[in-house]
């Protein structure tokens, strides 16, 4: 099982503010590599088969996040998924994790984890980093917090590492503890088909050096 950057026991949904963003975040995971060519080339030069060919080829013969770790957006991928617009809670307080008086205010309130990470000065890059112990650890204290209303927060609000927007780590009920589920007071406005040509798949593609189908 794998954690990401925000989750808490029980289920958290994530959310971006933009299209683009949204898509950097699901893909960051299948980016090439710096240095690497398509891993599949020699496999297509040697069949006599142009890469496109190739894929075409094997799409069905290969589990799709194998598929996708040689730098290959398949079809199905896009098939299997929809682009959601949803609205948010009107209602209560967001987190923003990257604020300087959220900051001390982590500081003040979990030394012993950050010390645990070695963090003797917590900052942005600590927030963004990939140490799932830490993130989580912080997002598990902040669900439970109480508010200067004594209302719990709905969620985080944290940049994308990736520079193309905002996110949203939005909790539902909590395997322990008071905590709502906040994703009952959202509700998805409309919703659309993943299209070949949705510019910013194809600028999140280009970006990560991914070839879509």
């Amino acid at each position: 099982m794998s954690w990401n950057r925000f989750d808490i026991p029980g289920e958290t949904v994530y959310f971006a503010d933009k299209a683009l963003c949204a898509y950097q975040e699901v893909l960051a995971q299948f980016k090439r590599k710096l240095g690497v060519a398509d891993p599949l080339a020699k496999d297509a030069d040697a069949l006599g088969l142009s890469l496109e060919e190739f894929y075409d080829a094997v799409a069905s013969e290969w589990e799709e996040k194998h598929f996708m770790s040689s730098g290959t957006l398949p079809r199905k991928w896009r098939e299997d998924r929809q682009l959601h617009i949803v609205s948010m809670p009107q209602h209560g307080w967001w987190v923003h994790i990257e604020d300087p008086e959220s900051i001390c205010a982590l500081e003040r309130a979990i030394p012993d984890v950050l010390l645990d990470s070695g963090i003797s000065a917590l900052d942005t890059a600590d927030l963004r980093s990939q140490n799932r112990l830490l993130t989580t650890s912080v997002a598990e204290h902040l669900a439970s917090t109480k508010l200067f209303d004594g209302s719990l927060p709905l969620g985080i609000i944290f940049s994308s590492r990736h520079g193309s927007g905002i996110n949203y780590a939005v909790w539902k009920q909590a395997s322990k503890g008071p905590l709502m589920n906040r994703t009952d007071e959202m509700e998805v406005l409309a919703s659309k088909p993943i299209s070949f040509r949705d510019p910013d798949l194809e600028t999140a593609a280009r970006l990560f050096g991914l070839t879509v189908f």
